[in-house]
């Protein structure tokens, strides 16, 4: 795989610097061709005024979708990107977790073992959320990513009944 640069100047050498990227989601970005290095070192830039994600920062100037930042994100940490909303889920796998506890942490349950319980989130990087859920339904939680539009859709198709009459 070659790798990705973004040209940054160096105002006191005047002179082109190469940084590496490989591994991060601006690299990912950029071989999906989603965004150029231009927008990402313009993205970067603003990521360190502000203090947004710069995944944030690219959505709000238009580059990239959320769809595509998730994507991006569940490859970068080699998990699963899911639609919950359109998969066929079984009722014992949804009753894992409460409607009031879907909504509430927005996740959906999609899959379940022995000792786990898969969740489709829109942010796999919140180890607390992880644990807390892990802790409160006595389980091990694996993480699958979608968008929010989708946590959105599933609680509604999914949880619908229990979230009117709640």
């Amino acid at each position: 795989m070659g790798e990705i640069y973004v040209i940054s100047y160096l105002e006191e050498l005047g002179k082109p610097m190469k940084e590496p990227l490989t591994g991060f989601i601006g690299e990912i970005l950029i071989q999906q061709g989603l965004i150029t290095p231009e927008n990402l070192h313009l993205a970067l830039k603003q990521q360190q005024e502000t203090g947004k994600y710069l995944g944030q920062i690219l959505i709000e100037h238009d580059l990239i979708n959320e769809e595509d930042l998730q994507r991006c994100l569940a490859s970068q940490l080699n998990l699963d990107f899911l639609n919950p909303a359109e998969m066929e889920i079984a009722p014992e796998v949804l009753g894992a977790l409460t409607a009031k506890m879907a909504q509430q942490y927005r996740v959906i349950p999609v899959a379940k073992g022995a000792n786990w319980l898969k969740l489709a989130g829109t942010d796999p990087l919140d180890r607390d959320l992880q644990e807390r859920l892990g802790r409160e339904l006595k389980t091990v939680i694996r993480w699958a990513v979608t968008t929010n539009e989708q946590i959105d859709k599933a609680l509604e198709r999914f949880y619908h009944e229990q979230l009117r009459t709640s």
